[in-house]
């Protein structure tokens, strides 16, 4: 039997040297129409070094709006804390530890690990006793009180001998032993097998220097960071002073922020006018089909886009900005072979697009539009058949503007 094992862990080794070797496989999404995919050689200084089989390309980074690295999922790990930032990266952590420097932590996940992270950057940690042992009802509540932070002081949620007791505290630090609190004028460590949760007080958010990507590991943490490089199958994210590395076979996608692009469900629209169908009341979501589940066509699960109901109309605010409207549509997967949905897209009051009625059985469709010197940009999912309103569900898949000419978009 351990000469099984040793024969497995080899094998291990062996196949995590040839990855680390040959690099990771990504498919990189333009900004505009069409993808590469390859072996990701590097990412430095804003440019991405790809190997295809036909030849060897060096892009700009702004160039595509994703990378997915299809590594192994992690989904269903128990870490010891579970850390949000003030940002909205949200961590699965396997240790704290405190960093060099006042007020700085270290902390160590499922393949990375963060150097140098403020302590100001934290909103909340929360403790894998608390997540195993917490009722539901306690659950919501701290959920609640994550998404409204304190602002003067820190609120503890301290566990003994079963029982829950919060405190207002002031978090001074946090290392392997547990978190350094102050309370009145005594300053004491509380030890982490007695912390269920901590929220830190929110502070005003910093000003925005640059876009920020969005990083999404196999483990399910997200983070954000400023800037992107990856050398020998490690990437290096910056957020300020913090350094995050993580191993590439860890990635499994990277979502790149620039001004080149920007998708409406990122955007705020400047108005929604929405008709209920038989009195209910269907409003558009973002990122999310309007029934709440994945935004889905023909098989396949876009992160992005917009979900919307017959008959709605969202107009977004451009200020001439843009020069392309980029979108795959059709109606949801989850209307089946029903649905009657008619698309229609306006710049400024001007109609570039109507299509005939999509039903469930009708393929998505792609879209590009010239918006060159639009002020305002309109979408409307109309009726095809009013007769048909469980499976009027449309999607506009990854709906976004882009500047520059189509040429400098696409492959």
């Amino acid at each position: 039997m351990k000469a099984l094992e040793f024969i497995a862990g080899a094998l291990l080794l062996v196949a995590a040297a040839a990855f680390a070797a040959e690099g990771p496989r990504v498919r990189g999404l333009r900004v505009g129409e069409g993808h590469e995919e390859g072996v990701l050689l590097a990412i430095e200084e804003g440019r991405v070094a790809l190997r295809t089989e036909a030849e060897e390309l060096n892009l700009a980074l702004e160039d595509f709006r994703e990378l997915s690295l299809p590594g192994p999922s992690m989904t269903g790990l128990d870490p010891a804390f579970r850390v949000r930032l003030a940002d909205g990266s949200q961590l699965k952590v396997r240790s704290i530890e405190a960093a060099d420097g006042p007020e700085r932590v270290r902390l160590e996940g499922y393949g990375w690990w963060a150097e140098g992270l403020p302590l100001e950057q934290v909103r909340s940690v929360v403790t894998r006793r608390f997540m195993r042992e917490a009722a539901p009802q306690d659950v919501e509540r701290f959920e609640a009180r994550q998404q409204s932070p304190p602002r003067a002081r820190d609120v503890l949620l301290a566990v003994r001998d079963g029982e829950h007791a919060r405190a207002s505290v002031v978090v001074t630090g946090m290392s392997a032993e547990g978190l350094a609190a102050t309370v009145g004028d005594a300053t004491r460590t509380v030890p982490w097998n007695r912390v269920g949760w901590v929220v830190l007080a929110g502070t005003e958010a910093p000003e925005r220097r640059e876009p920020r990507h969005t990083v999404e590991l196999a483990c399910a943490s997200a983070l954000r960071a400023e800037s992107l490089a990856l050398q020998e199958s490690t990437l290096t994210a910056r957020v300020g002073t913090a350094e995050y590395s993580i191993a590439a076979h860890r990635l499994s996608r990277v979502e790149v922020a620039s001004d080149a692009y920007r998708y409406l469900s990122d955007m705020p629209p400047e108005s929604i006018e929405t008709e209920p169908y038989l009195d209910i009341a269907w409003p558009p979501r973002t990122d999310a089909s309007v029934t709440g589940g994945p935004l889905r066509l023909d098989g396949a699960t876009y992160q992005k886009g917009l979900g919307m109901h017959a008959r709605t109309r969202m107009n977004f605010a451009l200020d001439g900005a843009y020069d392309r409207f980029y979108a795959t549509v059709g109606v949801d997967d989850a209307a089946g072979p029903e649905g009657s949905v008619v698309f229609r897209v306006l710049a400024d009051d001007r109609e570039l697009l109507s299509l005939e009625p999509m039903s469930g059985e009708a393929t998505a469709r792609p879209v590009s539009l010239d918006i060159r010197e639009a002020e305002r940009l309109t979408l409307i999912t109309d009726w095809g058949d009013p007769f048909v309103g469980s499976g009027n569900l449309a999607v506009w898949a990854e709906a976004r503007v882009a500047r520059g000419r189509p040429s400098e978009n696409c492959p």
